[in-house]
């Protein structure tokens, strides 16, 4: 993973903005040189190859930037709630490896620590740049299909759904819980490969082994989007892994 400054970055077009985060193209890198001889040798080779080729054979850019909006700026409470799930976010996002989950490219140097500059994209992280959300491609067959798609899609779509699976097999084998799997954090890198992503409402279980004495499920905060929510979290209950199992089946 790159270590970066902010002013590294040129940033490209707005891909997407959140209540609380806004997720932007790479444009192009401008390492300085100063920055780079603070950094080990490893880290100055990972920062040159990235800054080589930023750029797709398409003439998009690879990678996407996200950090906290503007606006929470506004609202100290707010921003920082919202730079604690980032922070989680981006934590997860550095121990998760496969290949159905978001990537992990590049952090601010400094990590939460260079919020202290007072600047609301002063931490952030690169990853690479999915190309199409589930939600879109949904609302592309609606359109193109109407109610009724085609046979065709069948095996397209059992694929979606198996690499779906696949990811949250990955994460609940790690005893993470991702609470807020639905269309709009699901993406795609290319046509066909599925990888999750928004990781800012994850939460770690405890080992099996010591959960034995809490029945398996566990309080914590509500989660999610209320029409992918399992019951129990919408009602208040202990959950725990089953919960993402239900969004998936909502899903489907």
């Amino acid at each position: 993973v790159a270590i970066l400054t902010r002013n590294e970055l040129i940033f490209g077009e707005v891909l997407g903005e959140g209540s609380f985060a806004q997720v932007y193209e790479l444009a192009d890198f401008e390492l300085d040189p100063e920055t780079s001889m603070e950094m080990s040798d490893q880290q100055q080779i990972i920062r040159e190859e990235m800054a080589e080729n930023p750029i797709r054979k398409d003439g998009k850019g690879k990678y996407a930037i996200k950090h906290l909006s503007k606006r929470l700026l506004r609202k100290p409470k707010l921003f920082n709630s919202a730079a604690a799930d980032m922070i989680v976010e981006g934590m997860y996002l550095a121990k998760l490896n496969h290949p159905n989950i978001l990537k992990l490219r590049g952090v601010a140097k400094d990590g939460p620590g260079a919020f202290a500059d007072g600047q609301f994209d002063s931490f952030f992280f690169l990853t690479d740049k999915l190309t199409d959300t589930l939600d879109a491609r949904v609302n592309k067959w609606r359109t193109v299909y109407g109610k009724h798609p085609p046979e065709k899609l069948i095996p397209r779509k059992t694929s979606y759904a198996l690499q779906i699976a696949n990811a949250l097999l990955y994460l609940h084998e790690r005893r993470i819980i991702f609470r807020d799997l639905k269309p709009q954090n699901i993406g795609f890198k290319g046509e066909h490969t599925i990888q999750l992503f928004d990781f800012g409402l994850c939460r770690e279980l405890p080992p099996e082994e010591d959960a034995r004495g809490s029945d398996g499920v566990f309080m914590m905060s509500g989660a999610g989007t209320r029409r992918y929510m399992a019951v129990e979290i919408f009602i208040d209950r202990k959950y725990n892994l089953k919960a993402d199992v239900y969004s998936m089946t909502m899903i489907y």
